[in-house]
């Protein structure tokens, strides 16, 4: 006996009640995977924006510390020619491949503008060479042209805010050399940028070599390091063999030992690391975007446990409608099941008859749910977002993405077809079970 034909024409003969069932299976379906895969794809956009603001997905810093510090003393956070062909080394013998590499100075300190006080972070960025830079800041007022003004400065709209200043006013700069001592400088507000999210805000912008100059490093120096990936979904891994080939010249901060010591922030236990102590040359650490930011993998899975919820939520509703259905079912098909079993066939077929035909049930409206969230979600792709909007960092490009996994997807898949054989097993159980004579005799 053909089960699988057999059960799939029984699907047929009932095609209101079967395609009733194979909506509420894909609608289940088609939600979780929405969910799923917009998520993934809005936090992906969000994380490579604050990568473009903070400057990259690995970043490799190096200290040192003069011999008359303390071992509690701050070290100076630098990288020479020297170091920085080191690393331009290592990234070209482990093959990495990056979008671009990037070399900032980078400092802390506060804006000053007619009485009123902003503390900034303020790095100074070659302007010509980062794209993504440009790619990432919309000018609310000013222009790249601007900005090559010697002291020119690019800040956010929130800072120009609380600062109360406008395009071309003149604003103090009030921070520390790299040496620790005090300094003042005036910058020039040649571009005011909007506010694209909340991260806007993190950092403002100036001239590498204004930057230097305040910083009062020599030629060829640089503060920060930073590579962008080509797939930054690697930054673990290529972190993990820049610190291997590091630590064969020189001191490197355990990367593994920081995020068991501090696994809600380990980039800033490994920044702290690099003052801990006294060493000759360089002591160098690796650090990665996540390093700085894992409550971004944390609320990925927290994500992906609520989808699991809700695809429980659904599939529950879902499988009582299912079990009822197999029930009535069973019910109205005592005459068919007693003359298959009168013509001798075994408990065994009947009870798989009707596993066949939920599994159809399950497997066909999973598989429609899911081309269907795939259309739903590339027509939300194709919608325009402006560059000014709140959702803005949740796109790329200004179109929103959307990303599937394919162990998850196989995982809830499985988890729906398990789950509507579990449901109709007591009625295909009943149906195995009925004494042919009295199936025959009810169920006429």
């Amino acid at each position: 006996m053909n089960i699988l034909k057999i059960a799939f024409k029984n699907l047929n003969r009932q095609k209101r009640r079967s395609i009733l069932l194979l909506i509420a299976v894909a609608f289940a379906f088609l939600v979780v995977v929405f969910m799923d895969g917009m998520t993934a794809g809005a936090l992906k956009s969000m994380t490579g924006e604050i990568a473009k603001v903070v400057g990259g997905h690995v970043y490799i810093i190096g200290a040192q510390k003069a011999a008359d510090k303390d071992d509690d003393d701050e070290s100076l956070k630098t990288l020479n020619r020297e170091e920085i062909d080191l690393i331009d080394g290592i990234v070209k013998q482990t093959g990495i491949e990056t979008e671009y590499v990037i070399k900032r100075m980078r400092n802390n300190g506060k804006l000053i503008f007619e009485g009123k006080e902003a503390s900034s972070q303020i790095d100074g960025c070659d302007f010509e060479n980062e794209k993504f830079l440009h790619d990432s800041i919309l000018f609310k007022e000013g222009s790249w042209e601007g900005m090559k003004k010697e002291n020119a400065l690019l800040i956010s709209e929130t800072t120009a805010k609380v600062l109360n200043a406008g395009l071309h006013d003149v604003v103090l700069y009030e921070t520390e050399t790299a040496s620790g001592q005090l300094t003042v400088a005036e910058l020039q507000i040649e571009g005011i940028a909007v506010d694209r999210s909340a991260f806007g805000g993190i950092t403002n912008y100036i001239n590498f070599e204004y930057a230097r100059t305040i910083s009062q490093l020599p030629e060829g120096v640089v503060e920060m390091y930073a590579l962008f990936l080509k797939n930054p979904d690697m930054q673990e891994v290529l972190a993990g063999k820049i610190e291997k080939e590091l630590a064969k010249s020189a001191e490197v901060i355990d990367r593994e030992l920081a995020k068991k010591t501090s696994p809600s922030n380990p980039g800033s236990y490994m920044f702290s690391q690099l003052d801990e102590g006294k060493w000759d040359g360089t002591k160098y650490g690796v650090v990665t975007f996540s390093d700085f930011a894992p409550q971004i993998a944390t609320l990925m899975r927290t994500l992906q446990f609520i989808s699991f919820g809700v695809l429980a939520a659904l599939l529950l509703i879902t499988m009582i409608g299912i079990s009822n259905t197999f029930k009535i079912i069973v019910h109205e098909r005592k005459g068919e099941i007693g003359t298959m079993r009168s013509c001798g066939v075994g408990r065994g077929s009947i009870r798989a008859l009707f596993i066949a035909e939920a599994s159809f049930l399950s497997i066909i409206g999973a598989a429609a749910g899911f081309v269907l969230a795939l259309i739903v979600m590339q027509i939300f792709a194709l919608i325009p977002i402006a560059k000014d909007s709140s959702f803005a960092v949740f796109t790329k490009n200004g179109h929103f993405t959307w990303i599937l996994s394919f162990t998850p997807v196989v995982i809830k898949f499985l988890t729906v077809w398990i789950l509507t054989l579990l449901t109709v097993a007591g009625s295909a159980s009943r149906a195995a079970n009925m004494v042919p004579a009295e199936a025959l005799r009810t169920g006429k």
